[in-house]
């Protein structure tokens, strides 16, 4: 386990203790530092994800408030998105009911449309409904404080207590003043004790230039962590020419791929993107290395909506996967292409790279099965298939077949850190 997913666990064990100790709060506010704010984003973005294993249901709002009309219709365009995913995964067609009404204020509409969806599925009832409000930019701070605060007083009033509001704010410099009933929480996080042990677990026994070059990205990291960008920037581009000077081609990569994140934490775009492409180019023929900067550099693409080049660059992981007869790595990429591709393309793509999946997973040995993905990815097929269907009976003697009746069991989440090489 490696520091930064420790400290994800810490993460998630602290936030159920918030919300358990704090049940009559409506506004859940985490105060703290760059870092820590960045920890949890990524922590409540995984809720979001197929994999987790939440009961619970999280939505991330990252839309920009200009005014209460244009963000509520924004807000309801993405939780009509989430309504079809329930709609196709559980092939219950009900009437969508969120139709933006501007005789009502539009934070009085949302929540009434959360609260009417959760009535379409009463499974939801059970569940606790976080809501992370997360504006790329406040063009009126108290327009949108108010806009919290009507929405606070509806979920009151209707006694929705199961639907929570979540923010996140610098502990020094607050951007919004007032919060609706809140709850305020830290988590400390000492990022230099965080780097110091993510370099000794992962850069042991090193030669001298190595060690040299491995200062420069550890302080690089503690400026990115202070966000001392510009300080930062200067350290990384130290480390790239001690890496062009003792021709350490892997510690540029890896430079450049810190510069490329330095520049994301600035919302500069264009130059992180053009630290990728570096990257990439700097990889050169080196496969292994490739692997790495794709993954990274896809992780960015879909960061900016770009999920048809970041669907490229893992097609490119799964062909190297094939140069290179890596049966796992060739599953990693089309899993993630499956997933991917599910609700932009619809199903039939979907279904297409699980059963490549399949396929690979069919060509392992019996002693390595156990150590893929692929209980999970069956698990994932079941579901678009449809247990009782055809071939939905044929993956199951498939699966018995490979493993045993009780196949299920060993669904896991895959790890794309633990991945085979």
């Amino acid at each position: 386990m490696n520091a930064v997913h420790l400290e994800m666990i810490k993460m998630s064990r602290k936030w159920k203790q918030e919300v358990n100790n704090n049940p009559d709060a409506i506004s859940y506010v985490l105060l703290g530092q760059k870092p820590q704010n960045q920890l949890f984003e990524t922590f409540f973005k995984y809720q979001l994800a197929e994999e987790s294993s939440s009961n619970d249901l999280y939505l991330l709002y990252y839309q920009p408030f200009n005014d209460e009309h244009s963000y509520g219709a924004s807000l309801l365009e993405e939780l009509k998105y989430v309504y079809e995913q329930y709609q196709n995964e559980l092939a219950n067609q009900k009437n969508w009911v969120g139709v933006f009404d501007k005789n009502k204020s539009s934070a009085t509409v949302f929540i009434e449309a959360i609260i009417a969806f959760t009535n379409m599925y009463p499974a939801l009832l059970q569940k606790k409904m976080f809501i992370h409000l997360a504006p790329t930019s406040i063009a009126d701070r108290k327009g949108f404080e108010a806009w919290i605060a009507m929405c606070g007083k509806e979920i009151e009033k209707l006694e929705a207590t199961n639907i929570k509001l979540v923010f996140t704010e610098h502990e020094s410099y607050r951007t919004i003043k007032h919060f609706y009933k809140p709850h305020f929480w830290n988590f400390p996080i000492d990022i230099s004790k965080l780097m110091e042990n993510t370099a000794e677990s992962t850069n042991q026994k090193k030669g001298a230039k190595e060690n040299n070059f491995q200062q420069l990205i550890l302080k690089a990291g503690n400026l990115l962590g202070k966000q001392k960008f510009g300080d930062a920037d200067i350290m990384l581009d130290a480390a790239i020419n001690v890496a062009a000077q003792n021709k350490y081609n892997q510690g540029s990569v890896m430079a450049k791929l810190l510069k490329a994140q330095n520049y994301q934490a600035q919302t500069k775009n264009e130059a992180a993107n053009s630290s990728y492409v570096q990257a990439v180019n700097d990889a050169g023929k080196d496969k292994d290395m490739l692997v790495q900067v794709y993954f990274s550099y896809a992780a960015f693409l879909l960061s900016q909506k770009q999920k048809k080049e970041a669907l490229n660059l893992f097609e490119e992981v799964g062909k190297i996967g094939a140069e290179k007869n890596d049966i796992f790595l060739q599953m990693e990429a089309y899993r993630l292409i499956g997933q991917l591709s599910d609700s932009r393309f619809g199903s039939a793509t979907t279904i297409i790279n699980y059963e490549k999946c399949m396929a690979l997973g069919k060509e392992l040995p019996a002693g390595q099965l156990k150590e893929t993905s692929l209980p999970y990815i069956a698990s994932l097929l079941m579901k678009k298939y449809g247990r009782s269907s055809v071939k939905g009976s044929a993956l199951q003697e498939t699966m018995t077949v490979l493993f045993d009746k009780d196949w299920e069991k060993l669904v896991l989440i895959p790890e794309l850190n633990n991945r085979k090489n």
